[in-house]
């Protein structure tokens, strides 16, 4: 059995290098000055003449102040190491973390900001966005003819409804079947989404077997659903990518979206103070089913958390995962305000998604295909509000109060955002594209 990588371009640089040494020396300079103690005792020992009683004392205290600070130092430098919850010892078994290194634990409230500096977390980005291609095996059978399979789970897209996660996808499709053509093999692919609400939960309670043997065979696959659901099926340890939207931007994109499927055409204000209320279900059931009510509250942070039942946690709690999960467990985080930056940032990490294609131990006159990114799902012609069912113009912008109420009911997703602009920033520094 032969195991193949697709040629990746020479893209090695110094970067992780110099992000390591940064990190040595913020190390150093932070390491407490022992041997300044050990100057001072033996500097008292070798001392046998007489001393004065002030100078006596002087030292002492000079020591005694010393070795205060250091103890804190010490006691400071135990309490930022996370511990490593049962969870994360499952998923990196013998001390190896997915990406060469142990990602923080998830974190105590207020921690991740002490926890996640600058330096450490563009080392890991080095290292996590080193160009890499699908793998593949080839083998001969008993006729002699060559017989080629891809190894499952190796990459997958957390898709959060109106992101740009259509387009995202349809292009992650266009890439994979351009690679099929190239190896003349089919890449087995899967979907799951929340969108079909029936039938992803008779996937995920395992009661449609044909669902989770495509989610379990498949090489990669797209994700609309938590990234808990995605652990939950074994992708763990597969590369990841995700989009995240401005959450103002995205609420409203949802609403005019689905304005009278999931919220009976009532303002998206409306929406929120009834559902506060307890008034909603009267007039709008429609609402409470399937994933209409979640897509208006915090629904991206929700989707970046790896905990199942998350009914007993606080938001805050919630917080401190979701951005965990986003700068620690992603090869790639895009922004959907720069969707044409993001695929670029896809192709240099895996060059199978590049515009044009990766190089591969193949046929060199087959054509490839270009894949684009090309906007999809945009909002109904006609949505279906107005009178006889016409359509009801909808700004392409929320007004200032609806705005309000979005921030207010979505103020985990904003925080999730906002490092997420961080990040891409980061990730374009790490890659050179700054």
């Amino acid at each position: 059995m032969q195991h193949h990588n697709l040629k990746a371009p020479n893209m090695a640089s110094n970067k992780d290098e110099e992000a390591m040494a940064i990190m040595e020396e913020d190390t150093m300079e932070n390491e407490p000055e022992a041997f300044e103690i050990d100057h001072l005792e033996e500097k008292y020992d070798r001392d046998s003449q007489p001393m004065k009683k002030s100078r006596v004392f002087g030292v002492f205290l000079f020591v005694l102040v010393i070795s205060f600070a250091f103890a804190m130092t010490l006691r400071n430098g135990t309490d930022r190491v996370p511990s490593l919850s049962s969870q994360n010892l499952d998923r990196f078994p013998e001390g190896e973390a997915e990406f060469g290194e142990f990602p923080p634990a998830m974190n105590e409230p207020g921690d991740v900001d002490d926890i996640d500096t600058h330096t450490s977390l563009k080392a890991s980005l080095a290292q996590r966005m080193k160009p890499r291609n699908l793998l593949y095996n080839s083998t001969v059978d008993e006729e002699g003819k060559l017989q080629t399979t891809f190894p499952p789970k190796q990459f997958f897209h957390l898709h959060h409804m109106k992101t740009g996660g259509t387009s995202i996808d349809s292009f992650l499709r266009c890439a994979a079947n351009r690679l099929s053509n190239q190896i003349g093999s089919a890449i087995p692919q899967s979907r799951l989404s929340e969108c079909g609400y029936s039938s992803y939960q008779r996937c995920i309670s395992g009661e449609d077997e044909n669902c989770v043997s495509r989610v379990k065979k498949a090489a990669t696959m797209s994700y609309c659903a938590p990234l808990a659901q995605a652990n939950a099926f074994d992708w763990d340890n597969a590369d990841a990518i995700t989009t995240i939207r401005d959450p103002i931007d995205r609420v409203w994109s949802m609403y005019r979206y689905t304005t009278k499927s999931c919220y009976c055409c009532l303002s998206l204000q409306e929406v929120y103070e009834r559902h506060a209320s307890n008034t909603l279900r009267e007039i709008c059931p429609g609402t409470y089913s399937g994933v209409c009510l979640p897509q208006i509250y915090d629904h991206q942070s929700r989707n970046l958390l790896t905990t199942l039942d998350t009914e007993q946690m606080d938001s805050e709690t919630k917080l401190n995962e979701a951005i965990n999960n986003l700068k620690y467990r992603f090869s790639v985080v895009g922004v959907t305000n720069e969707l044409p930056t993001y695929v670029e940032m896809l192709g240099r990490v895996f060059p199978w998604l590049s515009e044009d294609g990766a190089d591969f131990e193949g046929d060199d006159d087959i054509e490839q295909k270009k894949c684009v990114i090309e906007h999809k799902n945009s909002s109904p012609l006609n949505n279906r509000c107005g009178p006889s069912n016409t359509h009801l113009p909808l700004n392409d912008e929320p007004d200032s109060k609806t705005r309000q109420v979005i921030l207010e009911n979505n103020l985990l997703d904003m925080k999730v955002y906002q490092e997420a602009l961080e990040l891409f920033d980061l990730q374009k520094e790490v890659l050179g594209m700054d």
